[in-house]
């Protein structure tokens, strides 16, 4: 069943991945990166994983953002923006209430504490690496943002009750509406 994969394997291997790649972006010592994929792996997020996402999935999204953005000041280029839009427009087509839970709050700390760390040498590397990339390429990834956020703007500027617990002579609990991901849709499709 896709269900079974998609929570017994891909959320997991999707936690631990980013992991992966943020401590390989903040650490250097392999001891150290092999401790925090151990206290990812036994974590009660991916023990609660088995029984329902509960927002691991974005959580992880928030993390691969966090790596691409680190790699992408460190060695700005081509491959490394385009990482780092890629790590944006998947935040972008997860955006959902979840999403509100981690990431409103996850991103902008992570920021904000990366101008802090090192002040001057952390604010002239972002602004190397932002000025590393032409104009174009920014704008074609602002298009693009917009063109993933388009469904949820949709949803929000159509107000009103937006979930209908009954079709029909149907009626669902509101707790049994969940929105997808974009591991969802393609473990399902």
């Amino acid at each position: 069943p896709p269900y079974v994969v998609y929570f017994g394997f891909l959320i997991p291997f999707l936690v631990s991945f980013s992991m992966l790649l943020l401590a390989r972006e903040i650490f250097r010592d392999h001891r150290v990166i092999v401790f925090v994929l151990i206290l990812a792996a036994f974590s009660p997020a991916m023990i609660r994983v088995l029984t329902s996402s509960c927002g691991v999935e974005q959580t992880a999204y928030g993390f691969f953002f966090a790596a691409a953005f680190l790699h992408f000041i460190k060695r700005p280029g081509k491959s490394s923006f385009l990482g780092l839009s890629l790590a944006v427009l998947v935040l972008c087509v997860s955006l959902d209430v979840v999403f509100l839970h981690w990431n409103v709050i996850f991103i902008p700390l992570f920021l904000t504490a990366v101008g802090l760390i090192h002040d001057r040498w952390t604010f002239n590397r972002m602004k190397k690496a932002f000025a590393s990339i032409p104009v174009k390429q920014w704008i074609i990834l602002l298009f693009l943002i917009l063109i993933c956020i388009l469904p949820v703007g949709t949803i929000v500027s159509q107000g009103g009750e937006i979930i209908r617990p009954t079709i029909g002579a149907k009626t669902y609990s509101i707790s049994s509406f969940k929105t997808g991901t974009p591991l969802e849709l393609l473990a399902i499709g």
